[in-house]
C-alpha cells in the first residue's frame, strides 16, 4: 500500500530513451521492516519498444552495478485484440498479432444500451483480467448495434418513469437477433486451429444465440447473467412460473404466452425451446438476485409485451382468435386498429409480441435442456464474494466482473477459464 498511498504515491519521474531517471535519495530513506524493500510501478505514456535497465550509482554519479535489462514492447491496447463493428462505430485499428500467441481464442460480446466507448471499455476491461489471470490467447471483441443512452439504464428501484427501465430495450433486442449471423461469420475468420469461445454479458447473449441458430462452430460458451428466457434452452414446463407475486406495483406471471399456445404458427415463433439444441458446451454464470435480469428484465416481460400490456407498442398477442392470425402488428388509423402484418418472422415476434412463461436464464440457473447444473455456476455462491455487496456472491450486480476491483475477482477468472479448459496463473 506504501506504493499506492501517501509518500510513495507521487510520480517520480520520466524515463525515456534520451534521458534516464535518477531516483531522488529520500526515496531511500526510511527505516522499519515495511521500507526493507521498495517496489517500483511503471506506466507507459506512448508506444514504443526498449530496453529498460536498472543501474546503481555513487553519490558522486559513479555507476558501481547494473541490473539485467528488461526489453518492453509498448502497445496501444487496441491494437492487441481484435475488434469487429460493423456499424463502423469503433474506430478501424488494425490488430497486431502476438508472435507467441497461444491457439485458443476468446470472444466477448457485450450487452444492452452500451455505448461505443462503453463497449470497449468493458472489452478491454474484460482483456485485461483475463490475461492477468494467465490467458495468453487471441482475445476479440464483437460490437452490436444496441441502443444506448446515458438517461436510461437498468434501476435497481422505483424512482424513475417506466421508460427509464424500457427505453428501446426490445428494439435492441430485435438488432441483437439480427446480429447473430455476423457474428457468426466473424469467429470463422479466426484461426481454425484455435479453440474457439465465446463469452458473452447480459443481451449479448441473444446475439450469441442468434450465431449458433445461424450454424457457428464453438467450443465453449459461457452465459455472463444472460438476458435470455430460460424457456428458450429448456421447453419443459418446470420453466414455467406459476406464482404470481409483485414487482412494485406490477403482478408478475399473470397473462397466457405464446409459450404454450397449442397453435403450431405460434409455437414456431416464440421463445420456448428456441435454443434447446445448440451445439456446445454452454456454462452458465447466474446470479438470482440480478437486479437487471431478476427485476428490469421481468417488468420489461410484463409490460411491453401483448396481451393486457400499457407498453406494448403495435402489437398484439390474441390467444383465442383463429390459428395463425394470433400474434400480428397493426396501425391506428382514425382511432382505429388496422392490420399491418401477421407475424411469422421470430426475429421480429420473439422480441415485441411473445411474452415468456419464465425467467431469465441468467437468473434461473441450469436447464433440463442445453444448460445442465454441472455446467452452471452461482455468482450468487460465497466463493465469488464481493466486498461491497451486503448480499452473497456478487449480490444484486449485473455487471460485478466490470465493476468490482480485479483483486477480488481472482475466483470469477479463474472459473471462467476453467470452464474454457484454459491454463490460469497460480
Amino acid at each position: 500500500m506504501a506504493q499506492i498511498s501517501g509518500r510513495y504515491a507521487r510520480a517520480l519521474g520520466e524515463v525515456t530513451s534520451e534521458n534516464a531517471l535518477i531516483l531522488p535519495t529520500d526515496f531511500w530513506v526510511g527505516s522499519g521492516e515495511e521500507n526493507a524493500t521498495k517496489y517500483l510501478l511503471f506506466e507507459g505514456c506512448s508506444e514504443g519498444q526498449g530496453q529498460l535497465v536498472l543501474t546503481i550509482h555513487e553519490s558522486d554519479g559513479t555507476q558501481i552495478a547494473e541490473a539485467g535489462g528488461c526489453w518492453i514492447d509498448l502497445k496501444q491496447i487496441k491494437k492487441m485484440y481484435q475488434r469487429h463493428d460493423g456499424s463502423g462505430k469503433w474506430e478501424a485499428i488494425p490488430f497486431e498479432t502476438d508472435p507467441s500467441e497461444e491457439p485458443n481464442a476468446i470472444v466477448f460480446v457485450h450487452g444492452w444500451s452500451m455505448s461505443p466507448e462503453g463497449a470497449s471499455n468493458f472489452a478491454e476491461t474484460f482483456f485485461k483480467r483475463l490475461w492477468h489471470r494467465g490467458f495468453k490467447g487471441r482475445f476479440a471483441a464483437f460490437r452490436w448495434d444496441t441502443y444506448w443512452s446515458d438517461e436510461f439504464g437498468w434501476l435497481p428501484y422505483a424512482g424513475g418513469a417506466i421508460d427509464s427501465y424500457l427505453a428501446k430495450y426490445n428494439d435492441s433486442e430485435y438488432n441483437a437477433w439480427q446480429a447473430g449471423s455476423s457474428l457468426a461469420s466473424f469467429i470463422n475468420t479466426l484461426p481454425s486451429n484455435y479453440s474457439k469461445n465465446i463469452a458473452a454479458h447480459s443481451m449479448g447473449n441473444i446475439v450469441v444465440g442468434s450465431a449458433l441458430l445461424a450454424g457457428v462452430t464453438i467450443q465453449n460458451y459461457a452465459l455472463m447473467q444472460a438476458a435470455v428466457p430460460a424457456a428458450c434452452y429448456d421447453e419443459s414446463e418446470a420453466i414455467e412460473q406459476k406464482q404470481q407475486y409483485k414487482h412494485l406495483v406490477f403482478t408478475m406471471w399473470d397473462e397466457l404466452t405464446p409459450d404454450d399456445d397449442d397453435d403450431p404458427a405460434v409455437r414456431a415463433v416464440a421463445y420456448r425451446g428456441r435454443l434447446k439444441n445448440v451445439s456446445s458446451n454452454l456454462i452458465n454464470f447466474f446470479l438470482p438476485e440480478d437486479y437487471a435480469t431478476s427485476f428490469a428484465w421481468e417488468i420489461n416481460n410484463d409490460q411491453t409485451k401483448p396481451p393486457n400490456a400499457p407498453l406494448a407498442a403495435n402489437f398484439r398477442y390474441n390467444r383465442f382468435d383463429l390459428a395463425g392470425a394470433k400474434l400480428y402488428k397493426y396501425n391506428m388509423l382514425l382511432n382505429l386498429e388496422v392490420l399491418d402484418h401477421y407475424l411469422t418472422e421470430p426475429y421480429e415476434a420473439m422480441p415485441f409480441a411473445c411474452r415468456t412463461w419464465g425467467k431469465a436464464v441468467g437468473a434461473w440457473g441450469a436447464t433440463d435442456g442445453a444448460i445442465n447444473l454441472p455446467s452452471s455456476a452461482n455468482l450468487q455462491s460465497s466463493a465469488f464474494q464481493l466486498p461491497n455487496q451486503a448480499k452473497t456472491g456478487f449480490g444484486e450486480d449485473h455487471s460485478g466482473e466490470f465493476n468490482a476491483q480485479i483483486q477480488v475477482l481472482k475466483p470469477f477468472y479463474d472459473e471462467l477459464l476453467r470452464s474454457f479448459g484454459i491454463a490460469r496463473n497460480p
